[in-house]
This record gives structure tokens, sequence and C-alpha cells, in this order.
């Protein structure tokens, strides 16, 4: 069986999770986790992992206080890629976590990361970072949230390593998957969407999970990594009392069509072999059309 890689990805609540446990059925594929925050375990529920992890990868594996950066996913995914094909097998990557997919797919260079002092940065508020990458790299800035700091600081740590911007760096490295790859991006209509948001958010609170949840929330650091997910990271003012339930509800509906706004936009960018598929059977449809070239 040649070297070959199967993603599937689309906006959070598209229904990935779901199709990928119908293709697992049909088809001899080993899950690889392409989620940022699927790799935590404890919050499953709010993340929406797939429901057969047997035999999978990179799923639920760390504790929420743990961090976990793009260069540790990189490593361990393409270690993970050579143990599903060495098991003749092939790797179906589900997720919607761009960065971590380019990273995986294609020939994206950490050379140096974390070796360098930042602690000065690290001392500045958002509005002053934000201002800076602005002035390093206008073109990454577009890409990212002013209030997404974690971003922000890996760019500017990046331009401070490096010595270019990350946008330059983007530029020369190569734009060809680094194996056969065939990358289907679920497309769903925005209204039918919104309406999964919606029901996807009230799901997560039925059968108490709110106090449920709170045992796990105050057993690890308010900053953990695992909390910075859209449906945990709202907590914290709704268990300080200052928001009520229907309020926490509707700051989730808005985070997530905010970020599934900010995924489209880089999908479309950053990846140039992408696929549009709409339901199960245009899928299966490529796998097929995709396995007899």
């Amino acid at each position: 069986m040649r070297k070959a890689i199967v993603v599937l990805s689309g906006p959070t609540a598209s229904g990935k999770s779901a199709l990928a446990d119908s293709l697992l059925t049909e088809y001899p594929f080993s899950l690889l986790n392409g989620d940022a925050f699927q790799v935590y375990k404890e919050i499953g529920r709010i993340t929406s992992m797939p429901t057969n992890l047997e035999g999978s990868f990179l799923y639920n594996f760390l504790s929420p206080d743990t961090p976990f950066s793009i260069a540790d996913y990189q490593c361990l995914g393409r270690k993970s890629l050579h143990e599903i094909w060495e098991q003749g097998r092939i790797p179906l990557v589900v997720g919607g976590s761009g960065l971590y997919l380019r990273s995986l797919l294609f020939d994206y260079d950490f050379q140096s990361e974390h070796k360098i002092d930042i602690s000065d940065l690290e001392k500045l508020d958002n509005a002053e970072l934000y201002r800076r990458l602005r002035e390093i790299d206008p073109e990454d800035a577009k890409k990212i949230h002013p209030n997404n700091r974690v971003r922000v600081l890996r760019a500017l740590t990046i331009f401070r390593e490096r010595g270019i911007n990350k946008s330059e760096i983007l530029k020369l490295q190569k734009q060809d998957f680094l194996y056969p790859t065939l990358f289907l991006f679920l497309d769903i209509d925005h209204e039918l969407l919104k309406k999964r948001i919606q029901e996807r958010t009230n799901l997560i609170f039925e059968e108490n999970f709110l106090n449920a949840f709170k045992n796990i929330y105050e057993r690890y650091p308010q900053n953990s990594p695992a909390f910075r997910a859209i449906g945990i990271k709202e907590l914290k003012e709704y268990y300080e009392g200052i928001i009520s339930l229907d309020q926490l509800k509707d700051l989730i509906n808005i985070h997530t069509n905010q970020y599934v706004k900010r995924q489209r936009t880089f999908f479309r960018h950053q990846f140039p072999h992408l696929i549009t598929v709409h339901d199960l059977p245009e899928i299966k449809e490529k796998i097929d059309e995709f396995f007899l070239e």
C-alpha cells in the first residue's frame, strides 16, 4: 500500500467526527487527530471527539494543564503517520485546526523554536503585542484576532528567532504536500451550521454538565492550555456568578461562529489543493477516486 493520507477537515460543528466514524467501517483507516484540543483528556464532551477511538492516534492523552505546541504535534503526528503505514493502514486525519494540519502535511519548519528569551514580550498587553505584529508582519496580522495572544506571541517569537516574519517563511517553504494527500473540506450551509452550533451548545449542557465539569475546572489552573477551548474559557464568568446560563450559551455560540468564520478564511488561503465536499456519499466518491489513481 502506498504512503497516502486522507484528511477530513471543515469548520467546527460541521459533523466531521460523525462522518469519520462512518468511514472507519468501510475503509482501512486509522484515525489521527487534527484538532488542537482533542489531545486533552476530560474535555471530550466539549470538543466533540469521534466516538470510535480504538486504534486511534493523538486523542485524549494529555492532562488539561500540559502545554502542547504545534511543533510537538508535528513531531508526534509524523511518527503516527509512519506507524499507521507500518500497520498496513491509511491515516484518516480529522480536525479543523489549520496550523496543526499545515505542520503535519507541509514542509513546515520549526527550527530553533522556543530557544530565545521572550519574557519582555510576555509582559506586554494584547493590544501592544498586536501592534508590534502589524509592524513586522501585516499580512499575518490580518489572519489573527488581536486577542489571540498565543498566536500573536508565536508570530513575534518566530520573527525574533529567524530574522524574517512568518509570512515570508511560508512563501519560502514548499506548498506541496509531503505525501500523496486527499484533502477534503466539509462545506456546510451557513444557516445550517449556525443551527448545528446552537444544538451542540445545548447538548453540552444537558445532564448536569456544569456541576460535573466544575470539579475538573477547579482541579487545574485556570490558565491551563485545555481551558482555552471555546466552551470552557467562557465558564469562568458563569462560575463566578457574573453571567447567567442563557448568557453563557449565547457567548459560546457567538465565539464559535466567529471561529468558524476564521476557519473558512484560513483554509481557503492556506490549502491550495483543498476539495470541497458536502455529504458522506460525496466523501466516499472522492476517496474511491483518489485510491484508483
